[in-house]
């Protein structure tokens, strides 16, 4: 069966073939990224199979309307708008799911299964990616106090009055 493996090489080849024919001279800085597109698909397992399955049933979920902020400067205040999103509960599955994959990986790496252990790392690594993406947007999206008023500099003469600089 280890001949099977070379089945394995046609999409690498597939993309590399298809970047170096688009873009002659800058196919190959591409073509590098074609392990994080991997990270990322493995991560959308999770999310696609909800989709299809909420597809083939007919029950579809809300639509949560893509937030519209209206910033233009970096004084408006985003985090506390009304369309803000919360936490979504599939970044705890894919947690768990990144979770799961790692012990699987780590269980086949002490049974010397390497084969196996790659494969379940690179869904460790793509669930972990999108687990970390949606907390880093949530952390990002927190409400924050706000900023205190600008004071000016000042400092005390020996009387303790404070005199403008």
């Amino acid at each position: 069966l280890g001949y099977l493996s070379l089945f394995s090489l046609g999409p690498p080849l597939l993309y590399a073939v298809a970047q170096q024919r688009l873009y002659p001279t800058t196919w190959l800085r591409r073509w590098a990224l074609l392990p994080l597109l991997m990270l990322i698909g493995t991560g959308l397992a999770l999310n696609n199979t909800i989709a299809v399955l909420q597809g083939l049933t007919g029950t579809g979920g809300d639509f949560l309307r893509t937030p519209k902020f209206d910033v233009r400067s970096r004084a408006d205040d985003w985090q506390r708008s009304s369309y803000r999103l919360p936490l979504p509960r599939l970044v705890l599955a894919e947690f768990a799911l990144a979770c799961y994959a790692l012990a699987a990986a780590t269980l086949g790496a002490a049974q010397g299964h390497w084969g196996t252990t790659l494969f379940l790392s690179l869904y460790t690594a793509g669930f972990g990616l999108m687990a970390g993406a949606g907390c880093w947007q949530a952390w990002q999206s927190r409400p924050r106090p706000a900023p205190a008023p600008h004071a000016e500099p000042s400092a005390l003469d020996v009387d303790g009055e404070r005199l403008p600089l």
